[in-house]
């Protein structure tokens, strides 16, 4: 495998564990903002909806902006993300920073596992397809 495959299946890593690593504040959230379970339910869901947008609307870019540039957007917006979960105030930021993290982790590994493929340059895809979904899994892992 060569490095830059590697390092492009951690930054699917990274991003999936940002993704993830705030989870286990939203027991505190709801106690410091006073929500009750279906809001909580709510806060889940919103991820969706950014990463739906995502890959919807933006599944393509990084074919014209270029995989790079793509996906250290996808990073910076995966660590805005993270701050605003760690610096919210209310309920609302909690739903800004989902939709945001559901949005760049879209972005980010759409572009990220078309870069591993064509990092790969094997005309059997599968390989690339495997050190995306190991990315995946070991950042939620982590996260």
């Amino acid at each position: 495998m060569k490095a830059a495959t590697l390092a492009v299946g951690s930054m699917l890593g990274v991003m999936f564990m940002g993704s993830t690593i705030v989870t286990p504040l939203y027991s505190l959230y709801a106690k410091q903002f006073g929500f009750s379970r279906v809001v909580l339910t709510l806060i889940y869901a919103a991820y969706v909806i950014g990463n739906l947008v995502s890959l919807f609307f933006f599944g393509g870019v990084s074919d014209r902006a270029g995989r790079r540039r793509i996906v250290l957007n996808a990073l910076f917006l995966t660590a805005a993300s993270t701050a605003i979960f760690f610096f919210a105030s209310s309920t609302p930021w909690l739903f800004v920073a989902r939709v945001l993290g559901g949005f760049s982790i879209g972005l980010g590994a759409g572009a990220g596992t078309a870069w591993v493929a064509e990092l790969d340059g094997a005309e059997d895809k599968s390989r690339a397809t495997l050190i995306a979904i190991v990315g995946n899994f070991a950042g939620v892992a982590v996260g």
